[in-house]
């Protein structure tokens, strides 16, 4: 049966409608037993380039893992059986862990046990980052856009629910915080389905050995959830040694002195700030990282800006750099509030000396180590 565009539709607008959720998956299991879900990921595809919003198509990532339960990846895709990159053997060891901590608290839902593996639920972030800001920006490179936006916002959404019920929960809110619980475990148990049958598989059939190799390196930049650090892979090792920088015997004159690329390099290093350069094309070209207040991959240089942001904030990427090219604006200025690291980031339009857009730079600054220092000059009588 092919899949057409209004039938998917259909279901979405279902669950819009609230209809329960099961009823919806059994029927849409039914009706499209027989689609592929290489269909089903062009037929996602297609309703983003038609303009729907990828919050809507967000609804079917639960009615398309319900095609593929008691499938192999070799079934669903219709490909062989081939050798893992090392970067998806690490991302399915980190799901093998989180899949005996969901049991885990499945078979033990109670209060006290669960404020105990709720915090290690924390490390899921870095888990998401690799597969969001290591894998799906590559599929961006490749057209393929869709499933992985999808995919990103259910990320967000289990996330900022993990974090709202780590914060909240108590022995008086519990029972009836059990339910929102127990559906947000089945979230995170759907999303490792979905990676090991979808997402992974489906890098493994666009991604090119370089494309593999880029990542190794990066891996380390976000960091592992509930696993050791991995055995080293040593075609990234050997790829990483031939790729690394070698600084150019070269001055540079600056209209205030000069420095050669070393020292400039090491200036930049002792800056209490991370730098970032997006350049008039919206690419991102340069940046510093020594605070690592956030994780940012090497592999992103050179690609647009947007794929290194959650689906939900590129419009709103999109119009500041929009305000900075049309100088409606020259500067955006917040605050994250990250419990007890107050950071502050400047995103500074940059124009050249006709007037013209040059690009953005983002500076963000930490101030973990002067939060204190600050609270007592803001209130100098109760410091005292």
């Amino acid at each position: 049966m092919h899949l057409k565009n209004k039938e998917l539709k259909t279901f979405i607008d279902r669950l819009n409608n609230k209809e329960d959720l099961e009823t919806v998956r059994n029927d849409f299991k039914k009706e499209f037993e027989s689609v592929t879900t290489d269909e089903i990921i062009e037929a996602e595809q297609a309703l983003m380039d038609d303009g729907m919003e990828a919050e809507e198509i967000q609804q079917l990532c639960d009615l398309h893992s319900a095609l593929m339960h008691g499938m192999t990846p070799m079934e669903i895709h219709g490909l062989p059986k081939r050798v893992k990159p090392w970067l998806v053997e690490v991302l399915e060891q980190e799901n093998k862990a989180l899949e005996h901590i969901l049991t885990d608290l499945y078979l033990n839902l109670n209060y006290e046990h669960a404020k105990e593996v709720l915090p290690k639920l924390a490390a899921l972030k870095k888990h998401y980052q690799k597969k969001e800001e290591l894998i799906m920006p590559i599929l961006y490179d490749y057209g393929i856009t869709g499933p992985a936006t999808v995919m990103w916002g259910v990320d967000d959404e289990i996330l900022r629910d993990l974090s709202r019920l780590s914060k909240t929960l108590t022995p008086e809110n519990f029972e009836a915080n059990r339910s929102f619980l127990s559906a947000l475990l089945q979230r995170m148990q759907e999303m490792i389905y979905k990676e090991n049958n979808i997402l992974y598989d489906m890098a493994m059939n666009y991604f090119s050995k370089e494309d593999w190799l880029k990542t190794y390196k990066d891996a380390e930049e976000f960091g592992y959830a509930w696993i050791d650090t991995p055995e080293p892979w040593q075609e990234g090792e050997d790829w990483a040694k031939e790729h690394a920088w070698v600084p150019e015997d070269l001055t540079i004159q600056l209209p205030t002195g000069a420095v050669d690329v070393k020292q400039l390099e090491k200036i930049l290093m002792m800056l209490p700030i991370d730098l970032t350069f997006i350049d008039k094309d919206d690419n991102l070209k340069f940046f510093t990282n020594e605070g690592h207040v956030f994780a940012r991959p090497k592999s992103a240089l050179g690609r647009k800006v947007y794929g290194c942001h959650p689906p939900r904030i590129i419009a709103v990427v999109e119009k500041m750099l929009a305000d900075f090219k049309a100088k409606r604006n020259d500067r955006v200025e917040r605050w994250v509030p990250i419990p007890g690291k107050p950071v502050k980031v400047v995103y500074q339009a940059l124009y050249d000396e006709n007037g013209e857009y040059a690009g953005t730079l983002e500076m963000v600054q930490s101030f973990e180590e002067e939060k204190d220092i600050l609270a007592s000059l803001a209130n100098p009588k109760k410091s005292a």
